[in-house]
Order: C-alpha cells, then structure tokens, then sequence
C-alpha cells in the first residue's frame, strides 16, 4: 500500500539537539540525508519540496570550510538556476570567474610554463559560506537541520531484508563538544548517504563496498590570507610531477588553496601544508604564509563505491566515487546528483523501492559518471609532466584547440542554454 507522504512545514523549527527529534518527527521520517554539502543540502531540499518529511544531519557545526576548490562552474550556476536559486551564489558574494592560468613546473623546477584561457563563466565562493546558504535554502523548504550530529545506517535483521516498505533504522551520536553526548536511534522510508568519501555512515552495512584507487593522491588546503597579486575572478593552478594546487580569491579577499598531493609528498612534509606551499611559490604564485592549523588533509581522493542503491539508502556526491575534479566540476555534478536523487527518493516512498533505485543508477551513471570520464584524462594528463608540457604547448600556440574542453566542462546537463552571471550581479 502506498502511503502519502507528510506535506512539509515551513513554520516547523530546525532540532537544536538528538533529544528534540522525537518530538516533531512524530513515527518515521520520509526522508533521512546525511551530510549538509552540495548534494546533500540540495538533496534534501528537493526532497522536501517533493513532499517527503525530510531530516538533513550533518557531523560538524556550521558554519565550517572544507578542503575543496571552491568554484562553482556554468553547469553548476545552471544547476543551481533550475533548481530555483540561481541568485544564491550571488546572495553569497560570490566572485565571478573569468580566466584559469596553468603554469606548469619543468625539470627541477626552476622553469615555468605557461598558459591563460578565458573561462566562459562560473564563480568562486567560499564552501563555509555555499554550504550554509544551501541549507538555509532547504530549510526555507521545509527541511529539519540538525548538526553536529554522527550517523550510522543499521544493519536489517536477516527476516527484514527484501521488503519493499520497511524503514531503516540509523543511530544518530552527539559529536559536538559543546553539547551533552547523546545517542538515538530513528527511523526512516529512505536515506540519503552523503557524507563524502568513504561514506562513513554506511560502515555497519556490508553490501556498499568501496574500491580505493591504489595511486591516489590525497588532497590538502585552506583558506589564507595572501596578498600576493593573482587577481579576483582568475583561477590559477599549478603543476609538478608530485601533485597540481589550484588557487581563487572568495569573496571575502582571502585566497582558497586546495591541492592533490602523491601521499609520500606530503608524509615526508613538515607539515600538510608545506609542499602545496613549495608548490605555488616555485610556480610564481608568491609566498603564503599560514598558521599549521590552516592546512586540513583529507584521505586518499579516488574511489568508486560499487553500489549506488540499495534496500532504501541511495548514495551520492563524494560518497557514491570522487574523481579529481577540474574548475568546477565536483560542485557541479554534487549539485547534479542531489537535484536527481531527491526525485528517486520521492519515487521509492510513494512507489516501488526497487524501481527507483534502478532509476538511480541510470540516473548517477548519465549525469555523473560520463562526465567524470573528462576529469579522468585530465587527471592522467596532470600526472604526467611531459603530457602536460606538449599539451600546454600546444595550447599556448593554438588557444582555440584548449576552447572545446572548457566548454564541454562548463556545459549545462541539460542544452537549455547558458546562465549569463554579470559582474555586477556580484556587488
């Protein structure tokens, strides 16, 4: 039997902790997302808007940065506009984007090449400030929003496996320092498992494995303070043979930096940040000076989870697999997957489980995977300094050679045209 999903509240407010949850989530929630970055909040918020009865749980208090390139491409500005929040990013101070400078380190490294190209759109903000906005925006939508807050998805006993209507159970753990340690368990028709790599929430479940690229790098960044003179709305990267750092003005001044480091680099390192410093300083992207404490690691980057959905839990962002992204595209297909998913989980409470799961892997494998085939090469050019050298090259020569790649990585998911973003829609 199909049963109608609750009409969300608007008026109903966001838990301040686990113990608050029982009293307006009443028997079973709709909706479950762990996870409040880009897929998971827009998730949650499509959700929402679909009807379900939506909690959206996130481990760490907001407002928070993360390790990320912070650049939103034209096919996340898209995203974002069909979604109905196309003054978001602007709303946020974004910076709107107009160049990317690649300069290649050659032999020991005392050499540099160079290459500019115009980007045809995209803006740079800060992931503390977009993440919040998101979540803010879902729960405008309805959403119920509690941080600070750890997940695991329960194991079913062995007799509830194949129903096609029973809720999964998750504990909800107290890791806010702040607060009183508490634990519950709570149930849900769906769960949304967004929580990054490696999707820690599903951990107790046998049946997503997860494969981790033997050779990946591992990421390292931080937002500082640089003066230094790359200019707002240019996006710089640099490149050896031991890594590639990526460089954008946020919209406060500062300077996001993230990187992809061989994890032997950085285990060698003084400290996280130190060879991401060498990197942009041997580039001529000046000298940053920063606290330790402003360089956060993240675990080994490429993976692939083998299994998108199933029994009720769909996975999606970094969580379903994560390729190095280039200029923008990890936001954007984040974005992407959660627009997409919400309609599945909407389609698994109202309907057939096994359907919608279904469903989600056609859905993740057009929206996702093929365009992550992009990153992929461009991935395998960045670690090899002499593919990357011809191909700069050549581009330098013959800009018009390079267009087409950025085009088809700024591309809207659907040809529904470009998303013109003006400066001034920034001020």
């Amino acid at each position: 039997m199909t049963r109608a999903p609750t009409p969300p509240s608007s008026a109903r407010s966001s838990p301040s902790s686990i113990t608050d949850v029982d009293c307006w989530n009443g028997d079973v929630w709709d909706c479950i997302v762990v996870g409040a970055g880009p897929a998971g909040a827009m998730a949650a918020r499509q959700a929402a808007i679909r009807g379900l009865r939506t909690l959206l749980v996130e481990r760490k208090v907001f407002p928070r940065e993360k390790v990320c390139g912070a650049c939103l491409n034209q096919r996340a500005l898209t995203t974002l506009a069909e979604a109905g929040l196309g003054s978001l990013v602007a709303d946020c101070g974004g910076v709107p984007l107009n160049r990317f400078q690649l300069r290649c380190l050659r032999g020991g490294g005392d050499a540099v090449r160079e290459l500019s190209l115009q980007l045809p759109g995209g803006a740079a903000v800060s992931r503390a400030a977009l993440d919040e906005s998101l979540v803010r925006a879902a729960e405008a939508a309805g959403v119920q929003f509690l941080s600070g807050t750890s997940v695991k998805v329960l194991p079913r006993e062995p007799r509830q496996v194949g129903s096609d209507t029973d809720p999964r159970e998750l504990e909800l753990s107290t890791c806010d320092v702040s607060r009183e340690p508490h634990r519950r368990t709570i149930r849900s028709r769906v769960i949304i498992a967004a929580d990054g790599l490696g999707h820690p929430s599903l951990k107790r479940l046998t049946e997503f494995p997860e494969r981790v690229s033997a050779s990946s790098r591992i990421g390292v960044g931080g937002v500082v303070s640089h003066e230094g003179d790359l200019p707002a709305g240019v996006i710089g990267m640099a490149v050896a043979n031991w890594g590639y750092a990526g460089l954008v003005r946020i919209e406060d001044g500062r300077l996001n930096v993230a990187a992809c480091l061989d994890e032997e680099v950085v285990r060698h390192a003084e400290h996280p940040g130190a060879p991401l410093i060498q990197l942009l300083e041997q580039s001529g992207f000046g000298t940053i000076r920063a606290d330790l404490g402003a360089w956060t690691g993240t675990p080994k980057l490429t993976r692939v989870t083998e299994t998108l959905a199933s029994d009720g839990v769909f996975v999606v962002g970094d969580a379903a697999g994560y390729v190095e992204p280039f200029t923008g595209e990890g936001i954007a297909s984040a974005l992407v997957g959660g627009l997409a998913v919400a309609d599945c989980a909407a389609r698994a409470v109202r309907g057939s489980r096994q359907a919608a799961e279904q469903r989600w892997r056609q859905q993740w494998e057009q929206l996702v995977w093929r365009r992550q085939q992009w990153c992929r090469r461009l991935a395998w050019m960045l670690r090899r300094p002499r593919a990357i050298g011809a191909a700069v090259r050549v581009a330098a020569a013959f800009p018009a050679l390079a267009r087409p790649i950025v085009l088809h990585l700024n591309s809207p998911r659907r040809q529904r045209g470009r998303v013109s973003i003006a400066a001034d829609d920034f001020a």
